[in-house]
């Protein structure tokens, strides 16, 4: 249901009988390098195939250079058009993030407003209920193997709704991201003259893996077996359509399998450490019909 509309995206697909391609870089601060293209290929009068890849490596924004950009992709299409009433588009692309990833900030009375909460070695902000600076005592956390360095706390004043504990140090740099992306899927289209029917069918698998500090650490991964998070999911949908000078009609199907494992832990030290083993099967199943006539 879209009441206010929808936006469509859809990727540039081969072209019959046509030879292109491009290539394109960009280059910015924070070491940005990014380099795209893409090559369509035409076999014969029916086939053609367009290959595109994408690559990005940039540094973080953060001080301790989270936030940054590290990922690449590729994907392959083909087109094959044998009549004038039949057409079949496929394509199988991948993807590959990688990096330190999300980082955080708070503030902690630093004049610049992208130092990291975890400047260098990971300065924990934690939260403070008592809304007053306060430094822990000298205690070991569960995730962390070196001595903590403690700073001294800042001094109040603070300004409204600031409340935080400053000076726990986490020994390392912890902060990573690695996540993959694949999937494949088809376009049918089938032109008869009472209708057009297009068939739709797709599979995508995702594995991911993240480590963050902000919570002090929040994790996406069984961290005891190093297991990612992964998604499979089966989309297909099937629907016929036609549409004349007065009236427009469409009718079709439509069904979703997924299986996801989702690990995640968020570990706080001695506030509490939670983990949590989610294991979801969803399916969905519909059938739709529209139509539409114009006086």
């Amino acid at each position: 249901n879209a009441t206010g509309g929808a936006v469509n995206l859809t990727t540039r697909g081969p072209t019959l009988g046509e030879q292109e391609g491009y290539i394109s870089g960009d280059f910015g601060n924070f070491g940005k390098i990014q380099v795209d293209g893409a090559i369509n290929i035409p076999i014969g009068d029916t086939f053609a195939t367009r290959i595109s890849a994408l690559s990005i490596d940039r540094d973080g924004f953060m001080s301790d250079d989270t936030m940054d950009d590290d990922h690449w992709a590729l994907r392959a299409q083909t087109l094959w058009e044998p009549t004038d009433r039949v057409s079949l588009r496929a394509q199988a692309q991948y993807a590959d993030f990688g990096g330190r990833g999300l980082g955080g900030f708070t503030y902690a009375g630093a004049s610049d407003p992208w130092e990291s909460i975890f400047p260098g070695g990971n300065d924990v902000i934690l939260a403070n209920v008592f809304g007053n600076g306060f430094a822990f005592p000298d205690f070991a956390f569960p995730w962390v193997t070196d001595a903590l360095n403690l700073g001294p706390a800042p001094s109040p004043p603070f300004p409204p709704n600031t409340n935080f504990i400053s000076g726990v140090r986490l020994i390392g740099d912890t902060a990573t991201q690695d996540m993959q992306t694949w999937d494949i899927s088809a376009t049918l289209e089938v032109d008869f003259d009472f209708g057009t029917l297009t068939v739709v069918p797709s599979y995508q698998e995702i594995e991911s893996f993240f480590l963050n500090t902000p919570g002090p650490q929040f994790q996406i991964g069984d961290p005891f077996t190093g297991e990612p998070e992964t998604s499979e999911a089966t989309v297909f949908e099937a629907r016929l359509a036609n549409s004349t000078e007065r009236f427009d009609w469409v009718a079709g199907l439509f069904l979703f399998d997924e299986d996801q494992y989702g690990p995640t832990r968020v570990n706080q030290g001695p506030v509490q450490t939670i983990f949590v083993e989610n294991r979801f099967e969803n399916e969905g199943f519909g059938v739709f019909a529209e139509s539409t006539y114009s006086f």
